[in-house]
This record gives structure tokens, sequence and C-alpha cells, in this order.
């Protein structure tokens, strides 16, 4: 390996973009990868694309909003390759014309054709997906839900993990404790114990009127989420500080 180019091909189209910004890209059989994203024109709908070593694409699907052409807001998170097929870890506008954000689990099948769809989600809190985990029986989805979408003080933001089963019935679920702000992100990997090894940031709700430039000690203008901020008060996420929730209980 010399670091040379060996192929570059572009998927493109006039009308619309591709995002692949997750950075999911996966092996999925020998010869074969897959990466997941959304594509954009005046809506935005989940994105599957498949492809062999060569560059050529052997699939290439979109996925619009379960309740669409009403509601068209969706973004892919993440995806797994499964035994029959796929699953794609949506985020998707609530359908309640509240502004909320919900999670959708959408299953394929191997030619990329929908088998079910599942969404999870309440009134008034943003529920965003991070990432989802196969398992025996079922599906493990890590998220975050916060009330930042409503809140203008008083901001709320929990780890939540939850395992589902093929008919889409919650079988257990974890919130991380309350008064205890958990950061934007907060991935999961499963350990060879059967638990979880959670990875999420620690956040803190910045009062109106506090001096933004010294707050808590710190003076990084990036850790100031804008999507915190309501009627003065601030999100911030404190640099380099990493939460891991471990777990060795049968999670899986």
């Amino acid at each position: 390996m010399d670091g040379q180019v060996l192929i570059a091909k572009t998927l493109k189209d006039t009308l619309k973009t591709y995002e692949t910004w997750r950075g999911n890209l996966e092996v999925i059989s020998p010869g074969k990868l897959a990466v997941s994203g959304y594509a954009k024109d005046s809506t935005r709908k989940a994105l599957l694309l498949v492809f062999n070593t060569q560059g050529d694409t052997l699939l290439s699907a979109e996925y619009p909003h379960p309740d669409y052409p009403a509601v068209t807001g969706t973004i892919n998170h993440d995806f797994k390759k499964t035994v029959d097929g796929y699953v794609l870890l949506n985020w998707i506008k609530n359908p309640d014309g509240t502004g909320d954000t919900d999670i959708e689990l959408l299953k394929l099948d191997t030619a990329g054709q929908k088998l079910w769809s599942r969404t999870f989600g309440i009134t008034s809190r943003n529920d965003a997906p991070h990432n989802v985990i196969t398992t025996p029986g079922g599906y493990i989805i890590v998220s975050i839900r916060d009330n930042t979408n409503v809140a203008h003080q008083n901001i709320e933001a929990h780890n939540h993990i939850f395992k589902i089963n093929e008919a889409g019935e919650v079988l257990w679920e974890y919130f991380s404790p309350s008064g205890e702000l958990r950061g934007k992100e907060g991935r999961a990997i499963a350990t060879s114990d059967g638990g979880l090894l959670v990875m999420t940031g620690q956040g803190i709700e910045v009062p109106a009127g506090t001096d933004s430039a010294n707050y808590a000690g710190t003076t990084t203008p990036s850790s100031w989420t804008p999507a915190g901020r309501k009627n003065g008060a601030y999100w911030l996420e404190i640099p380099c500080r990493l939460f891991l929730l471990i777990t060795n209980s049968p999670l899986v």
C-alpha cells in the first residue's frame, strides 16, 4: 500500500445531493461495502448505498418519512447488516407539528425493500438516535432524549437506551439519572460479557446573563451548543470530559 488512488467514482444527481457524513462505511460481505446517509432535495430521505470493491453500485435506495408526503424530514444516523437484510436507524420529524424529533427503526430485506417500520418518541421531547446494535431477538437503540426544543430554562438531557424485539415491542429501557445533563453524543458498543460501553459527555445549563467566556473555566466557544440556547439560557458541554457507563448485566 502506497496511498495511490485505485478507484474514484461519484454518485451524483443534478436535482439532489447525497450526504453520508456519519462515517459508517462497512464491509458487509467479501467484495461488498455499504454506507448510509440521506438524499436531499426539497425533502430529506434516508439513503442506503451498497457497492462492490470496483465501485459499481449494487443498491441505491431512498426511504421517506413514515408519514410522507405530509411530513418530509428524515435523516439516517446508522445502519446495520442483518442475516435477512438491513436495519436503518433514522432521525425523523414528529408528525404532531410541534417540531420535536423522533426515532424510526426501518427493517429492509436483502433487496432494500421495506419490511416494517417502528417509531419511538414522545411529545415535547427531542429523541436523537446515535446507533443501533443488533442482538439475538432484537435491536438495542442508543439515543439522547432532551427538551431543548421547548425549554426556556431547566434543560434536560438523558442517555436513553432501549431494546426492542422484531415486533417493535420495548423489552427494557435505561435512562441516565435526572439532574445529570448528558452530552449531545451518546454512542455505545456491545462488550464481550453481554453489557454495553456507552460514551457520552457531561453537560451543564448556563443561566441567562452569564459571561459565557469564563463560565465553568472554559473559554472554548465551540463548546456552547446553539441548539441548547433558549431565551438566554445555554447548553454547555464541558470539553475533554467523558462519561463511561459500563455494565456487565445481560443487556443484550
